[in-house]
């Protein structure tokens, strides 16, 4: 897998500098909501390297797309810095980013057929009874963060002046459910 990943962050990397791609990210990148532009241009080069991969008769693993595009989206972020086009795109930003850019690229492979939501929802089902107790509280804390930093930004992706509810964010169970209701995907 290893050998896998990094060919997946090469082949990004060098979609992400071709002046194609480049300037279709910068465009993105000037939109109005600075996290959904990230994210969705990650979505886009992840789909090109999907059509690449493809066309040359392979399929990348869900699991090397998923940790090749935490690389991924760092490089589109420091690409959108160095065009001035992204300002204080911090860390949470930088996760609200990946999270949507993930669920938006698992939406558009249901639809495309080449992701059952049926199988995907009992995948993660059965991922999450399997976690360790550690692995669970971690995940629960990680999910606590982004809930809350979700709140701090708001549909605009820039901060708002109202302070976090103290609405408990989903637990891995719920978030099996928003799985759901992003994929529509019953458990």
């Amino acid at each position: 897998m290893e050998e896998d990943l990094d060919k997946f962050i090469t082949k990004g990397t060098m979609l992400i500098h071709s002046p194609e791609t480049r300037n279709q990210i910068l465009s993105l990148l000037q939109g109005r909501n600075p996290v959904e532009s990230v994210a969705s241009a990650l979505v886009i080069t992840v789909k090109k390297l999907d059509e690449v991969s493809r066309r040359e008769g392979l399929e990348v693993n869900d699991s090397v797309k998923l940790k090749g595009s935490e690389e991924l989206i760092s490089q589109i972020i420091e690409v959108g810095k160095a065009a001035d086009t992204l300002k204080d795109f911090d860390d949470d930003k930088k996760e609200l980013a990946y999270s949507l850019g993930v669920q938006e690229y698992i939406k558009g492979e249901i639809q495309a057929g080449r992701i059952n939501k049926q199988a995907l929802a009992e995948e993660i089902k059965t991922a999450m009874e399997e976690l360790p107790e550690e692995s669970r509280k971690e995940l629960d804390t990680q999910l606590k963060r982004i809930n809350k930093t979700s709140e701090l930004y708001g549909s605009s992706g820039g901060k708002t002046n109202k302070p976090p509810t103290n609405q408990p964010p989903p637990s891995p169970s719920g978030l099996m459910a928003g799985q759901q209701e992003a994929t529509g995907a019953s458990i």
